[in-house]
C-alpha cells in the first residue's frame, strides 16, 4: 500500500476548518453554512464571499514562520519551483533551518497528535508526521506529489526516516509483515524537471514516466516503437543506479487512454499487452482494465478523469473480455519479476510478430521469460 503525500503545501484553508479552528480570527463570514451558488456564481465563489484573505488572523493558521503566502505579514511566494506558490497554495518553508513552534491553530484541534519538539524545523515536523503513518500502520511506500517543488534534501530525510519506520514496524509485528522489502518511494515531477536524475540518489526508487502517455496510442501499434521503448527502459532499470520509471497510460490530471482512442476496445486490449510487459514499474489507473469512461468535467476540465469506477458495466461482453485479458497478463507479470526487472533482449520483430526475452539473475532472483506479441 502506497500513500500519496504532499510536502510542499498544507492545502487550501476550507470554511469548515476556519470555523472549527479559528472561529474568532476575523477570517470567515458567519453565514457560510446556508449558502449555495446561484446565478453566475459557482462553488469557487465562496473565496470572495466569505473568506477575508487580508485578515491579520492568518498569523494564527500556519503562520509566517511556516508558510509563504499572500497573507498579511507573510513572506510571499517566489518565482521558482522551490519557493513559488503552486496553484496559489501556501508554500511550506521546508528549506528553513530555523526552529519553529507548532502553528497556533493546533491548540484548537482536540484530536491532534502533534507535539511540540524543541529545536525542530519545519522539515523535522513534516518528516515525523508523515512517517508516523508508516510506523503505526506499516505503510509500504509513498507516491510523492509535485516532487520538484521541494528541495532534494527534504526528500532524502523523508526516505531515510520512512525506511527506519517500516523496519521498526516489521520488527514489532512480524506476523503482519507481508515481505522483507524496504520502504519504496516514487516521485511525480511534472515536466519539465531540472536535473531529473538527481532524484534517484536523493531517495526515490522510481520517477513517474510522463512520456508514454503522450505517444502511447501510436507506440502500441508499431513493433519498432515498442522495442525502442522497452530497450530504453530496461537499460535504465538495469544500468548504474537502477533508474526505475513508473509508466502509466491514464492519469487523473491529464486524460484517460480509453477516451483518447475514441473508446476503442481493441486499442485498450493492446494497451494491456504493452503496459503489462513494460520494463520498470507500471501504474494501472483504475478503469484502464475495464474501459472506464470519463464523466462530465464541470468547471474543472480534468474532473472527468476521476469518474466513478464502472462496476455496473463489467458484465458487458466487450468489457468482460477486456478485463480478463488485463487480469491474465497481470498475473503473469506478478509471477515473473524478470518482466519488469530483467535484462531485455529482442529476438525478432516485424511482419506478424515481435519476440523478446527478459532475464533476471541478480538479487537472489533467477527468472526468465520469452514473450511473443502478434498483430
Amino acid at each position: 500500500m502506497l500513500f500519496d503525500v504532499v510536502l510542499n503545501h498544507p492545502g487550501y484553508a476550507t470554511m469548515a476548518d476556519m470555523a472549527s479552528f479559528l472561529p474568532d480570527a476575523g477570517i470567515l463570514a458567519g453565514n457560510w453554512q446556508t449558502w449555495s451558488p446561484s446565478g453566475d456564481l459557482n462553488w469557487h465563489s465562496w473565496n470572495s464571499l466569505f473568506m477575508n484573505y487580508r485578515s491579520q488572523g492568518w498569523a494564527s493558521w500556519w503562520g509566517p514562520d511556516w508558510v509563504r503566502a499572500d497573507f498579511p505579514d507573510h513572506v510571499p511566494g517566489g518565482s521558482d519551483d522551490l519557493t513559488g506558490q503552486l496553484a496559489f497554495l501556501p508554500d511550506f518553508r521546508t528549506e528553513s533551518t530555523s526552529a519553529v513552534s507548532l502553528p497556533a491553530f493546533f491548540a484548537n484541534k482536540a484530536d491532534t497528535r502533534a507535539e511540540e519538539v524543541p529545536g525542530a524545523t519545519i522539515r523535522d515536523y513534516l518528516v515525523a508526521w508523515h512517517t508516523d503513518w508508516v510506523r503505526r500502520f506499516g505503510i509500504d511506500g509513498f507516491r510523492v506529489d509535485t516532487a520538484k517543488h521541494v528541495e532534494l534534501a527534504t526528500w532524502t530525510e523523508l526516505k531515510t526516516a520512512a525506511v527506519e519506520a517500516l523496519n521498526d514496524w516489521k520488527a514489532a509485528k512480524p506476523e503482519d509483515a507481508l515481505d522483507d522489502l524496504d520502504f519504496w518511494m516514487v516521485g511525480e515531477g511534472f515536466p519539465p524537471v531540472a536535473n531529473r536524475d538527481a532524484y534517484f540518489p536523493a531517495g526515490f526508487d522510481a520517477m513517474i514516466n510522463f512520456g508514454f502517455q503522450s505517444g502511447g496510442a501510436q507506440t502500441i501499434s508499431r513493433f519498432d516503437d515498442i522495442e525502442a521503448l522497452y530497450a530504453s527502459l530496461a537499460a535504465q532499470v538495469n544500468g548504474p543506479g537502477e533508474r526505475n520509471e513508473l509508466t502509466f497510460a491514464s492519469n487523473h490530471d491529464t486524460s484517460l487512454f480509453f477516451e483518447t482512442t475514441g473508446k476503442d476496445f481493441a486499442a485498450q486490449t493492446k494497451l494491456g499487452t504493452v503496459l503489462m510487459a513494460m520494463p520498470g514499474a507500471i501504474q494501472i489507473f483504475y478503469g484502464d482494465e475495464s474501459g472506464r469512461e470519463a464523466s462530465a468535467s464541470g468547471s474543472d476540465p480534468k474532473q472527468g478523469t476521476r469518474s466513478d469506477m464502472n462496476w455496473s458495466q463489467l458484465d458487458e461482453p466487450e468489457r468482460a473480455a477486456l478485463l480478463a485479458h488485463w487480469q491474465k497478463l497481470g498475473k503473469f507479470r506478478s509471477r515473473h519479476v524478470a518482466v519488469g526487472g530483467g535484462e531485455h533482449r529482442v529476438l525478432s520483430y516485424g511482419g506478424a510478430g515481435y519476440a523478446f526475452a527478459r532475464t533476471r539473475t541478480t538479487g537472489g532472483v533467477d527468472d526468465a521469460v520469452v514473450i511473443l506479441m502478434t498483430r
